[in-house]
């Protein structure tokens, strides 16, 4: 079972759910769903494109502990049919209270931190696959 990210930190499922809606990008949309059933294969290249961009960019920023079983090892992406879910293992479930912080122990927000910084890089992975995609 994988810890949903969007799921832990809500505020940020909306902006990952409309990665695709930003300025620029509505033409792209618009061709993808005039395309049927190759468009949702497209769209779902794309989405697990920027998972998987997000998922490298999340390995790099999460901190390791003193063992060497480090969390950044067990970042699972997984894509069904609402999209793609990125996280760590249950083993590692305690990474949510690194990135919220607890009573005894100050919030490290390193998921928020690498999701905003990697939103250019993941829009620019899935752009990348739909062009690619759509000149076949």
């Amino acid at each position: 079972m994988t810890m949903n990210l969007i799921k832990l930190l809500p505020s940020l499922r909306k902006r990952w759910c409309n990665l695709l809606n930003v300025s620029g990008m509505e033409q792209l949309q618009k061709q993808i769903k005039e395309l049927g059933a190759k468009g949702n294969e497209i769209r779902r290249k794309a989405e697990l494109e920027a998972g998987n961009y997000f998922a490298d960019k999340l390995k790099q920023n999460t901190p390791k502990g003193d063992s060497n079983d480090h969390a950044a090892d067990h970042i699972i992406v997984v894509q069904d049919d609402e999209g793609v879910k990125i996280g760590f293992d249950e083993d590692h479930f305690y990474m949510m209270f690194v990135e919220w912080g607890t009573e005894n122990q100050a919030a490290n927000p390193f998921t928020a931190r690498t999701f905003e910084n990697s939103l250019t890089g993941a829009r620019n992975e899935m752009v990348n696959v739909i062009n690619k995609e759509m000149s076949k």
